[in-house]
């Protein structure tokens, strides 16, 4: 028994887990524990899909590990019923909300600045900014709410101001002292709304 072996053993000794017996590191369960007994080698497997209850959107995919996007074939339709878009992935979909926002404006979606379909950093850059002038929550998720305001001709786009200062240098929608000025905006908006 090594050095950590015995450390284990002596701090084990009373608790649920119980004392090495040598096989694997943490030896097996002595009982008492909800897991049940410890074969030395057991796996779990493969963690199930969650089933959606009724009235809960249905989850969308997640980036894949190392760093890839996750296809999706959701529609206009999809986001209307309550799924969402989101970092990490890509499809059809994501070109048609990378469209959607360089019409209105921002125009920072991709490297060379045309859908190419991936919701990467730009795209969600570019999905805050615009929630942020369009008073959603700026989570940079492209849900029901966030695609019927793309698709809404009165919605406040990257070149409309109210207060059109020709002393104040031009803004770039998206670039980082954008948006960080638009989420200073809204926290002091809701700051400034408490003190009512």
């Amino acid at each position: 028994m090594n050095l950590l072996e015995q450390k284990f053993t002596d701090n084990t000794k009373g608790d649920k887990l119980g004392p090495s017996t040598g096989g694997d590191k943490l030896g097996p369960s002595t009982g008492g524990d909800k897991l049940g007994p410890s074969t030395g080698g057991d796996k779990l497997g493969p963690m199930p899909t969650p089933t959606p209850t009724a009235g809960q959107p249905t989850p969308t995919p997640t980036p894949t590990a190392g760093g890839g996007f996750t296809n999706t074939t959701l529609t206009g339709d999809d986001l209307k019923a309550g799924k969402v878009v989101k970092h990490g992935m890509k499809g059809d979909i994501v070109g048609k909300i990378q469209q959607l926002l360089i019409d209105k404006g921002f125009k920072n979606v991709s490297m060379g600045k045309t859908p190419d379909s991936i919701f990467g950093n730009r795209t969600r850059r570019m999905v805050k900014a615009f929630q942020a002038l369009n008073n959603l929550v700026d989570d940079g998720v492209v849900g029901k709410l966030t695609w019927n305001k793309l698709n809404d001709t009165s919605a406040i786009s990257a070149g409309d101001s109210t207060s059109a200062d020709p002393n104040k240098p031009m803004e770039i929608p998206g670039a980082d002292g954008v948006v960080y000025e638009s989420l200073r905006k809204k926290i002091l908006r809701k700051h400034l709304l408490s003190f009512k």
